[in-house]
Order: structure tokens, then sequence, then C-alpha cells
């Protein structure tokens, strides 16, 4: 159902937000998908949390995760409540090289747990 929805929003090219609100300082939409182009070949999808398909999916994720999170909080000390910082579909074109490096990591940022969620079937060795 969660894939259905993102190729839906894929589908429409240089859509502009109906509700461009966020939450400041995150990469989280609440209403309305955003698309995020970078790099040519690759684009974020920013999905709207307050859509049900979408937050079902992320508080299943999150509940399934849930213990590995905690215990990697504890190997990476930290502290303070866990939060949510982005939602999104990452997607790359046909063709699209491999990114050897994300910008996310080299200096500046605080240390951060990604879960992804495969939108396709996914078998050990595919990574």
């Amino acid at each position: 159902e969660l894939r259905a929805e993102v190729e839906k929003w894929l589908a429409v090219e240089d859509a502009v937000p109906e509700d461009a609100r966020f939450v400041p300082g995150t990469r989280l939409s609440l209403s309305t998908p955003m698309r995020l182009s970078f790099a040519g070949s690759r684009a974020d999808l920013l999905l709207p949390i307050e859509e049900p398909v979408v937050s079902n999916v992320a508080a299943t994720a999150i509940k399934a995760c849930l213990a590995g999170v905690e215990k990697a909080r504890t190997l990476l000390e930290g502290t303070g409540p866990l939060e949510i910082v982005e939602l999104g579909a990452l997607t790359a074109s046909i063709g699209a090289t491999h990114q050897a490096l994300h910008r996310d990591t080299w200096g500046g940022i605080p240390n951060r747990i990604v879960l992804f969620v495969a939108l396709d079937d996914v078998e050990d060795g595919d990574a």
C-alpha cells in the first residue's frame, strides 16, 4: 500500500506542495509529500507523516526495531528522547551510479540511527 502511494507521488513531476508545513530542524513533511532532487539521478521524497499509510508503516517499523534502537543509542552514548528527524523515500533513476558517501557521513551532526524499510522484496545479499 505504501509503495503504491510513493509511486503515485513520484509520478507527479515538479509539483508544488499544497501544504509545505514541516518540522523545523528536520526533514519531516506533515501533510504533503515533498520531492527534493539532488545529484541528478537521485531524489528524496519526504513522506507526509499525517497520511495514515505513512504513519502506520513508520509506527510498525519503529516498534519492530525499538529494542535494537535502544541498544544502539546506549552504544552511541545517547541521552534524551528519541526523535524522528527524517521520513522519506530514497529514489535513484535507472543507470544511477553507486553512492559511496552520503552527505550525512561527515562532521557536524549528532549520531543518528537510520532505519530503512524496503518497498521492494529484498533477498539476502541484494544490498
